[in-house]
């Protein structure tokens, strides 16, 4: 590209040069008057220490090299020939690539970050074997684990394991949505296994959890293994001990349901009643999994408080100059159990929990516990408080911590679980759902017993146009349960279910291919010998297509004898012997003559 542009340089003057600079340098002063961001001459950048430095910004190191080239191009026109200026040029090209590439990769490692190798070794390969080693332990067809540690949401693809933390930019939306919905930690293209509870584990067939001691990096706070699940194996590597637990109440790729489940429709405002509708259509009942427990007191420390016509209570400093700005909440526990909350909320703004029996709080003896952050990113999920026994009062403190100075949401909600009713309905679940027969990335077979005709298979897979499905050797249309998940209507007594995975767009891909290929061969054509094989080609097709036309036949001179002499031919209306020449030298290329001899070969 360069090459050709200064191939052409012939032509342009230096007023063209002066001029389009100009211009350029007035937009860009324009813009920084403007004060757009990726314009601006410095940005201010504070150290760990406070101290603050004015860095010069990447778009004006390129308007120096800019006014550079327009020099060395009117150097370059004035003096052709002078090897000076051409080594200077390269130079200047090679500085303007260095600063431009140096800039992209700081700027990309402040949106994004560049991991170190230390954050990723030996954590991936300890990782990765520990998962192996879990695979031969128990090598099921289909099942999915999950970790109380993550260095990204894409951990379980990254170590081979199947799992509900990921991310992508070609989402499926409302998949995403639906997890969202029942309390995991959610980010628009990503889901993370924060949020979860008994109830999810076991709908998504969260069958082993992953846990890690001794070197614990990447281990979270938020995610703690239940004492109702149990140590299977572990595996140790160097400083990391990895320990897995069964989860009992696991309910496999799918399971039988009435055709009610089709029907629930999830509410954005609370994950615990969305989990509630959730179960009572797959099991039929109609059960309170998770209660709801009232807040018995509430006080606030330097708040005031307004509300939105949304339905949103905005919490604020009453004195900015006050550092302390909180909100108690006093619940009483209705049995023994482990503690939900979750704050309903479109504004997310950070803010840090805490928690502390009351009594201990009342005696004054025991600070609080903090509990975690909630809102924005990952920590705006269920979050599990810990276990506390029936009658218990707990007071959680929530406290406004961001750089706004506000916090909003609809309402506190506080849930206990009653586990050991959910754990006798899953039991009764587990006796009719999917065994996995066969098991691809794009292809699944297994069979389900259904007691009842008109019954349903939930699956925890993710609906997508591309799947064709077929139950006891007939296809069907798949359903749409949760508005994001495949339902398959079943036969009464035993089914056979296979499912196979095509992408609509795969068919329209091959055909982009194979007409893709067919341009490379006839660009191939074209330029092979430079051009000979296609022009001969197109030749040909002209002189049928004019043979063809009475009103554009030509007139040969001689149709008696064209042994001895060349044909030759010529139009009534063209008198052009140049023209001429060249039309014989097409049709002696064509009837393949000898150009000496004007024999035919």
């Amino acid at each position: 590209m360069y090459k050709r542009q200064f191939e052409n340089l012939e032509g342009i003057t230096a007023k063209n040069i002066g001029g389009i600079f100009f211009g350029l340098m007035v937009f860009l002063f324009w813009c920084e008057r403007e004060n757009y961001s990726h314009f601006q001459l410095f940005e201010t950048k504070t150290s760990e220490t406070g101290d603050t430095t004015n860095v010069i910004q990447g778009i004006w190191v390129s308007m120096i090299a800019l006014a550079a080239y327009f020099a060395l191009i009117y150097l370059i026109k004035k003096y052709p020939k002078s090897k000076a200026v051409c080594i200077v040029m390269v130079g200047v090209l090679a500085v303007e690539l260095f600063a431009n590439s140096a800039d992209t990769i700081d700027k990309i490692d402040t949106d994004v970050a560049y991991s170190k190798y230390t954050s990723y070794e030996p954590y991936m390969t300890q990782t990765r074997n520990a998962v192996s080693m879990m695979k031969e332990y128990d090598p099921s067809l289909f099942y999915r684990m999950e970790a109380t540690f993550h260095r990204t949401v894409n951990d379980p693809i990254g170590t081979g394991y199947k799992g509900i933390s990921h991310s992508s930019s070609t989402m499926n939306a409302p998949a995403l949505m639906m997890l969202h919905k029942l309390g995991y930690a959610y980010g628009g293209h990503y889901t993370k296994y924060d949020g979860t509870t008994f109830m999810t584990d076991a709908l998504f067939d969260i069958k082993y959890l992953m846990d890690k001691t001794g070197n614990t990096s990447f281990v979270g706070t938020r995610v703690k293994v239940p004492e109702e699940y149990k140590l299977t194996t572990e595996y140790t590597e160097g400083d990391a001990t990895y320990k897995f637990y069964n989860n009992p109440n696991a309910l496999g790729l799918g399971m039988v349901s009435s055709p009610s489940i089709e029907d629930v429709s999830l509410s954005e405002d609370n994950p615990f009643e969305n989990q509630n509708m959730v179960f009572n259509a797959l099991a039929g009942t109609t059960k309170e999994y998770f209660t709801k427990i009232p807040v018995i007191n509430s006080e606030m420390e330097n708040v005031s408080t307004s509300q939105l016509t949304d339905g949103h209570t905005k919490y604020f400093p009453t004195d900015t100059s006050i550092a302390e700005c909180h909100i108690d909440y006093v619940v009483k526990m209705d049995k023994d159990s482990y503690l939900y909350m979750y704050l309903p909320t479109k504004y997310e703004r950070s803010c840090n929990v805490w928690i502390q029996d009351e009594d201990d709080y009342m005696d004054g003896s025991e600070p609080m516990e903090y509990a975690g952050q909630f809102f924005v990113g990952d920590n705006y999920s269920i979050m599990n408080l810990g276990k506390f026994y029936e009658g218990q009062e707990l007071r959680i403190r929530i406290t406004v911590a961001n750089d706004d100075n506000e916090a909003y949401w609809k309402d506190q909600l506080f849930y206990t679980f009653d586990y050991d009713s959910f754990a006798q309905t899953c039991a009764d679940m587990q006796k009719n759902v999917l065994e996995v027969t066969s098991f691809k990335d794009t292809y699944l077979e297994g069979t389900v017993n259904a007691e009842n005709d008109g019954s349903v298979l939930f699956t925890t897979i993710p609906y997508e146009n591309g799947w064709t499905i077929t139950v006891n050797g007939k296809k069907v249309t798949a359903e749409k349960s949760l508005d994001s998940l495949i339902t398959i209507p079943l036969e009464q007594g035993e089914n056979k279910i296979t499912m196979k995975f095509s992408p609509d767009y795969w068919k329209v891909s091959l055909i982009i291919t194979g007409f893709g290929v067919a341009l490379l061969v006839l660009i191939f054509l074209f330029e092979y010998k430079r051009g000979k094989v296609m022009k001969k080609v197109l030749a040909k097709a002209n002189f049928t297509a004019e043979s063809s036309e009475k009103a554009t036949t030509p007139v040969i001179n001689d149709t008696t004898d064209t042994t001895d002499e060349p044909l030759r031919i010529y139009r009534p209306d063209n008198d052009d012997d140049e023209k001429l020449r060249h039309i014989n030298e097409m049709m002696k290329n064509i009837l393949g003559e000898d150009e000496d001899s004007g024999k035919k070969r």
